[in-house]
């Protein structure tokens, strides 16, 4: 059972954990002990030092509330201020062929400090599916509000996968599978987490966890993305918040 604390603004990390573990999440869950508990962003609103919330997570762990504790979307600097203070077991970070900042600086540090790597938004939001069209959007979609489903972006998006599609008719895989695949190919990723509102859907992208894509696949792949210019190198931005 993974757990992702959703902070907001607000309110502390520290109290939010306490409240949930120690007020009765896990009995609401069925659960003796929660197999990961995650921070889902840094708290930005309050001041609260990290260390002080990563803190009440390593004594939830001591307390045996916790198997294993990890992050999402944190900051290289963020991570070593908590790996003193208890090793930091997972770290839940955006990744795909549109969004690549992860693999600068976060998935290195995770490799030589020991920390597995979770990708998240593998398929960004349906953009990558291969069967994506904007005019399926409803009008208070979020999607609509978003920078990568907006132009230029979207174009350059479609692109890449209309780039996808040789590779995936060529290894006989779905243009969903080609998308997931190189997340999981690099090194230090321990898996990748893909949404679906359909079993269909499913279909689509298991077959990347049994993918191999050979070295002229992942260069080709790179070339695309280089040259329709989609996704971005820069970390994603906390909802509601501007720092």
């Amino acid at each position: 059972m993974l757990l992702d604390a959703a902070i907001r603004t607000g309110g502390p990390l520290a109290v939010a954990a306490r409240g949930g573990l120690r007020g009765g999440e896990r009995r609401r869950l069925g659960l003796e002990r929660i197999d990961l508990y995650q921070f889902h962003w840094p708290d930005y609103g309050t001041g609260t030092p990290v260390e002080e919330s990563w803190g009440t997570l390593d004594a939830l762990c001591h307390e045996g509330k916790v198997r294993w504790v990890g992050v999402c979307n944190f900051t290289v600097d963020l991570l070593g201020r908590c790996e003193p203070v208890r090793h930091v077991d997972s770290l839940q970070a955006q990744l795909s062929l549109l969004s690549r900042h992860a693999r600068e600086e976060l998935i290195p540090w995770c490799r030589a400090n020991g920390t597995g790597v979770v990708g998240y938004s593998a398929l960004a939001s349906g953009l990558l599916t291969g069967g994506f069209s904007p005019e399926r959007l409803a009008v208070d979609d979020w999607r609509r509000r978003s920078p990568a489903f907006q132009e230029p972006k979207l174009s350059q998006a479609l692109a890449l996968v209309d780039r996808l599609r040789p590779v995936a008719g060529r290894l006989g895989a779905s243009v969903a599978a080609i998308a997931v695949a190189p997340a999981l190919a690099v090194p230090g990723v321990t898996g990748a987490i893909v949404g679906a509102r359909r079993p269909t859907q499913v279909d689509d992208w298991l077959a990347a966890g049994d993918l191999q894509l050979g070295d002229e696949d992942l260069a080709e792949i790179e070339r695309a993305i280089q040259e329709t210019g989609a996704g971005t190198e820069k970390a994603p931005q906390p909802p509601g918040v501007s720092r």
